[in-house]
């Protein structure tokens, strides 16, 4: 941010407000989320730029939704959608719909619910993101198991769990094969209950050994890094050494005016 208001940089300056709004909302410091995304608000609207105008209200509407206020947050994700409908971003809308939806199921209305996440995964097949649809079918599954609809809830986990198999997101179908696994069990249906455990726990080791082999990677690179670090400090270290040796060696030996 220093760098961008160093050259006037104001849609820079803009973005790296909204990251460090993010990360204050990420640690659950809502008071500097908030702080932040305002100041990256203003800017944005200074400059007319209007999709981050609508990442940045959204953004706002997550610190309320996290405080669970229904009234504050509908406003923020409504006026962020209704830009994102005028600019045509239809990841943001996708995006937009999915936490309209979140909002409505924290409110009890399931069919408010249901009707935004279908709007967000009929965009997300359109885009063909894969992830954003395993993600969306995932909470829409979430839905019909707590309203004891497992015929539905079934459908939706069937779609979510061959989509994460064919794109290759070992995370989401670790969840997808977990909610399955419960909807078979209450089904009575124990092998394919079973089935569906395994491959759960075959998804959650893999991502445990992946976050301990990045673990182990990590902690390499630091040593290297500090290693590296050390030599580069000793090196200089030494070169200040010399320089100075060499500053007393002409103090002592070299030429003084004569008196």
């Amino acid at each position: 941010m220093k760098v961008e208001e160093e050259i006037g940089n104001k849609d820079g300056i803009g973005t790296s407000l909204n990251n460090i709004g993010h990360i204050y909302l990420q640690h659950g410091d809502d008071e500097q989320a908030l702080k932040y995304f305002n100041q990256a608000l203003d800017l944005r609207i200074e400059i007319n730029y209007k999709e981050g105008i609508a990442s940045t209200l959204n953004n706002i509407g997550l610190v309320y939704y996290g405080q669970d206020n229904i009234t504050k947050t509908l406003e923020y994700f409504k006026k962020s959608l209704l830009i994102e409908e005028e600019i045509g971003n239809q990841q943001g809308l996708a995006s937009g719909y999915a936490n309209m939806a979140a909002l409505y199921k924290k409110q009890g209305n399931v069919e408010k619910a249901i009707q935004q996440y279908e709007k967000a995964l009929s965009i997300s097949k359109e885009l063909n993101n894969r992830k954003h649809q395993t993600l969306v079918l995932h909470n829409i599954v979430i839905i019909f198991y707590n309203e004891d609809n497992l015929a539905k809830a079934k459908e939706y986990a069937l779609k979510s769990v061959e989509l994460a198999k064919d794109s290759g997101y070992p995370k989401n179908l670790k969840d997808a094969s977990s909610l399955l696994s419960k909807i078979y069990e209450k089904q009575g249906k124990g092998i394919k209950a079973l089935e569906m455990y395994k491959v759960f726990i075959t998804m959650r080791d893999s991502l445990n050994n992946a976050d301990a082999q990045n673990a182990i990677i990590e902690q390499k690179l630091q040593y290297e890094f500090d290693k590296k670090e050390a030599v580069a400090m000793a090196e200089r270290e030494n070169e200040i050494a010399i320089a100075t040796a060499e500053k007393n060696k002409q103090l002592l030996f070299g030429e003084y005016p004569s008196v």
